[in-house]
């Protein structure tokens, strides 16, 4: 609609939506596993379902970037978050086919 309330005819277009056949290239949430949830403050992660894991990243619920683990090449790793305060936290684990992010709650 423009500024006096007409109708604006827009040309045609079109666009396709790839898709991935047989699920490859998806990530499945279930293969990444934090625990305990909640936590004290040791966070633990095994991510056995997943490959070509870059990296991990704990955010706060605002989204401020609190922690990268830089690259690594375990499907386990564990992490002190107990210098942080109570609250929920966002983990979000890069891959080289995606991203899957949990939340994390923190209680001390």
């Amino acid at each position: 609609m423009d500024s006096k309330g007409n109708y604006i005819e827009l040309p045609e277009s079109s666009f396709e939506v790839p898709l991935i056949p047989n699920g490859e290239g998806v990530l499945n949430p279930s293969d990444l596993t934090i625990y305990p949830n909640p936590t004290n403050g040791i966070m633990n992660l095994n991510m056995e379902g997943l490959n070509n894991i870059l990296h991990y990243q704990v955010y706060s619920i605002d989204g401020k970037a609190l922690y990268s683990s830089g690259n690594i090449s375990n499907i386990a790793a564990q992490t002190d978050l107990s210098h942080l305060n109570d609250g929920m936290y966002i983990i979000r684990v890069q891959t080289l086919k995606g991203v899957i992010t949990k939340k994390l709650q923190l209680t001390k």
